[in-house]
């Protein structure tokens, strides 16, 4: 959230989460994601009043404006926004996050192609819970 936001100067709480209004990203455009279903799970819920695509996107919109928008911490220092904007912990447990790779099937034997999934493997796997599926 932006510094100077009403909710800035404390902890996060559940019902004051559920009753902010959010930026979500979300690559389909669609208004609910993995939080979203976390909430669901508690029978709760939140405002999402924008869908963005990128975390970037989303964290230039709430450094301007009262929304709060969930994003990976180790993303704010790619911002160039940590000086504006304020972190707090979630008062939801969002459970595993799940991203896919899509390409199509005639890159399946591309060398560049099969090069790059290689290292995104090498990125995503230390960060894997034990026992996840890979």
């Amino acid at each position: 959230m932006r510094r100077g936001h009403p909710l800035a100067q404390a902890p996060l709480t559940l019902d004051a989460f559920c009753a902010a209004g959010h930026a979500l990203v979300n690559y389909s455009g669609r208004p609910h994601g993995f939080v979203d279903q976390a909430l669901a799970s508690q029978q709760r819920s939140r405002h999402v009043a924008l869908t963005v695509n990128q975390f970037f996107t989303a964290a230039h919109v709430v450094a301007q404006c009262d929304l709060l928008t969930v994003l990976p911490e180790r993303f704010l220092p790619l911002t160039g926004l940590e000086d504006r904007l304020v972190v707090r912990e979630l008062p939801v447990e969002p459970g595993a996050v799940y991203t896919d790779a899509l390409w199509h099937v005639r890159h399946d034997r591309s060398a560049a192609h099969q090069w790059l999934l290689a290292r995104l493997a090498e990125v995503v796997m230390p960060l894997q819970a034990p026992g996840e599926p890979a």
